[in-house]
């Protein structure tokens, strides 16, 4: 009995209950009682094994959808660090959208404005159920503040430091995967989601046989132009971006591989994530995209853009500042690029490919920043012997390039 359904079971104990009731009657009143056959009763209420089978089969693959379609639960992971404003805005978006059934974890990453105290009034106003819960992270037991705001659950998560992008999304994915999440979508904090985007990934997700999928990106402050739809990473590092810069006009709905997903907002199965070991955390910040997309590609994952789905972006939040400070987030970007390919090519060619992104990275240098011919040698010489001693750009190394400048 051990193969059998619960429904083929209980057919099995009442026709052997009614054997036994059978021989039961007839020592109690006498053979001369005539009885139906256990199989003429059977064939009296239209009920054969093959009957049962097929009603038995039919019942447990509803069960097993309904089971399916109730675990695949969708947490949307936010990190915030010092964004308040664009954190709550991107939590309206996602307020008003009633299509899926999805929650939202916040990750405020050691953030040293009142972040989180704006975070909880915004949850808070109206009236919002709150519950608290305790969770392990890094060895440490973070509080997590739960919400009921505007009947969708919120999460928020105040950790004590900035873990950067990467080891912040992976942090959370570990959450997620802890309370039996499904799908995460990792979204940035200084995007609007439009209502139903959430629901046409899902599905997509869900049907196409993919691995991940992402959305159509558009600039926030120019709502018909498209910033991305994805794009392709070239073995030389070169990122290519489908449908930049387009008019929104241009775009059908449709749906295509890539094989490059910005981080901006990507929606994959927790499992997938988890059997990636998630973002690397070589890089505090930045490139953790694009080294993503090298191992897509070595594990034949499939991403896939659907278009129908539509998100804007707050492009350049993240490297606003001074000239000076953007220059040394230029340099943060250039050694990122030269450190992941050093592991994505052999080390000739690297050698040789790396000589000519300097070049480059020298002459743009000196047109976009005006840097004199000093500056521009140290910010070379500096890029060639980072890249040649480091193995990751750290949140040491990043903080002290951003707080002293470019070493010499």
């Amino acid at each position: 009995m051990t193969n059998q359904t619960p429904i083929q079971y209980d057919f099995e104990v009442g026709l052997l209950t009614l054997s036994i009731l059978r021989v039961l009657i007839r020592r109690q009143f006498g053979h001369t009682m005539s009885l139906p056959s256990v199989s003429r009763v059977m064939s009296l209420l239209s009920i054969t094994r093959s009957n049962v089978t097929i009603i038995s089969e039919k019942l447990v693959n509803h069960q097993n959808k309904l089971k399916k379609n109730m675990t695949k639960k969708i947490l949307i992971l936010i990190l915030n660090w010092n964004g308040w404003e664009d954190t709550i805005s991107c939590c309206e978006s996602l307020s008003k959208d009633d299509n899926t059934d999805f929650e939202v974890l916040i990750f405020d990453n050691g953030s040293t404005n009142d972040s989180v105290k704006k975070i909880k009034d915004y949850l808070n106003e109206s009236n919002a159920t709150e519950s608290k819960e305790n969770f392990s992270l890094y060895n440490q037991l973070v509080e997590v503040n739960i919400f009921n705001h505007k009947n969708r659950i919120f999460r928020l998560i105040s950790f004590s430091e900035n873990l950067g992008f990467a080891r912040g999304c992976n942090a959370s994915a570990e959450y997620a995967k802890a309370h039996s999440f499904d799908e995460i979508m990792l979204l940035n904090n200084d995007t609007i989601v439009e209502s139903g985007a959430i629901k046409i990934l899902h599905e997509c997700l869900n049907s196409e046989n993919v691995d991940l999928v992402i959305p159509q990106i558009r600039y926030f402050s120019k709502p018909n132009k498209i910033w991305n739809c994805g794009g392709e990473v070239s073995r030389l590092g070169k990122v290519k971006y489908y449908y930049a810069n387009s008019s929104c006009e241009l775009l059908k709905n449709e749906k295509f591989r890539i094989g490059f997903a910005t981080g901006c907002c990507i929606l994959t199965k927790t499992k997938t994530f988890t059997e990636l070991n998630g973002f690397t955390e070589k890089f505090f910040f930045g490139e953790e995209d694009v080294e993503l997309s090298f191992r897509l590609k070595k594990s034949n994952k499939i991403a896939l853009c659907n278009t129908a789905a539509i998100i804007y972006h707050k492009v350049g939040a993240s490297i606003k500042g001074s000239q000076e400070v953007i220059l040394r987030k230029s340099f943060i970007h250039y050694l990122n690029r030269i450190i992941n390919m050093r592991s994505q090519m052999p080390n000739v060619i690297w050698q040789i490919w790396r000589s000519a992104l300097l070049a480059k990275a020298a002459s743009r240098v000196i047109i976009l920043h005006k840097l004199s011919f000093s500056r521009t040698i140290n910010f070379v010489k500096s890029l060639r012997h980072s890249s040649s001693q480091l193995q990751g750009v750290s949140k040491e190394y990043f903080e002290n390039v951003m707080r002293n400048g470019i070493p010499k």
